[in-house]
């Protein structure tokens, strides 16, 4: 034993230590709790990532265009069903932590608005080829016949029916 009451190993260790905590510290009756302490450590870089993708989808939650942040943030926790203090802390990624449920009802969340963005997008896009398909109809039929059959072919390809004025029985 060392003068100072430390074990041998003390000295030789030179006061090295692990992720912050001394080896002279580490003991078989203190190294469950020091494991514990590192693994809390670990556990927070995981909870600030769930946070800052909880952040992510309450950001996309709310709408863009024309309104304040505190608008957003009222709209997202009206939206998901929270109250407006846990919507902003989680705006702001200053939660604590995330709920498995909260990220779950987080992704339904955005899954439902992605799958009505995308029905959007469609019935446009339908509407749009009718639209040109009627232009092309009335400026001259026989003319624009090859664009028409083309325009025709894409609604099938979509899931539609033939366009105005044909049968889309003449392939």
């Amino acid at each position: 034993m060392s003068s100072k009451g430390g074990s041998p190993s003390d000295s030789a260790l030179g006061g090295a230590s692990i992720m912050g905590f001394a080896i002279s510290s580490l003991t078989p009756g203190n190294l469950g709790v020091e494991l514990s302490e590192m693994s809390n450590k670990a556990s927070e870089s995981s909870d600030l990532s769930d946070v800052a993708e909880a952040s992510e989808l309450v950001r996309e939650v709310a709408p863009v265009q024309g309104a304040t942040i505190r608008e957003r943030i009222l709209f997202a926790a009206r939206k998901l069903g929270w109250r407006y203090s846990r919507t902003r802390d989680v705006w702001y990624e200053q939660a604590r932590r995330i709920d498995a449920g909260e990220m779950d009802q987080l992704r339904r969340t955005m899954d439902a608005r992605k799958l009505q963005e995308a029905t959007n997008e469609y019935r446009d896009l339908r509407a749009r080829i009718a639209r040109i398909e009627a232009a092309l109809l009335a400026s001259d039929e026989d003319f624009h016949r090859p664009q028409i059959d083309a325009l025709q072919q894409s609604l099938r390809g979509l899931g539609g029916v033939a366009g105005a004025g044909t049968d889309g029985d003449d392939e």
